[in-house]
C-alpha cells in the first residue's frame, strides 16, 4: 500500500494536460515518498473517480470582483 503523498502525486500526474508535478519536500523521506509515484502502476478509473470526488468536494474560496 502506498502512502497518501505518493498517491496524491500519482493522481496529479494522471490529470489530463499535466506532464509533471512540482514537489515541495522538506525532509528526505517526503521526497522518497513522492518519487515512488513514478514507479506506481496507473491508478484505476475507480480510484481516479474517488480521488476526483475528494478534490472537488473541498471548500473553495470565493473570489470577489
Amino acid at each position: 500500500m502506498r502512502g497518501f503523498s505518493t498517491t496524491a502525486v500519482k493522481w496529479v500526474t494522471q490529470q489530463p494536460g499535466i506532464t509533471s508535478a512540482i514537489i515541495g519536500a522538506s525532509r528526505p523521506e517526503q521526497l522518497d515518498a513522492s518519487l515512488q509515484a513514478a514507479n506506481m502502476d496507473a491508478l484505476t478509473e475507480q480510484h481516479l473517480s474517488w480521488l476526483d470526488g475528494l478534490w472537488f468536494s473541498l471548500p473553495r474560496r470565493r473570489e470577489f470582483s
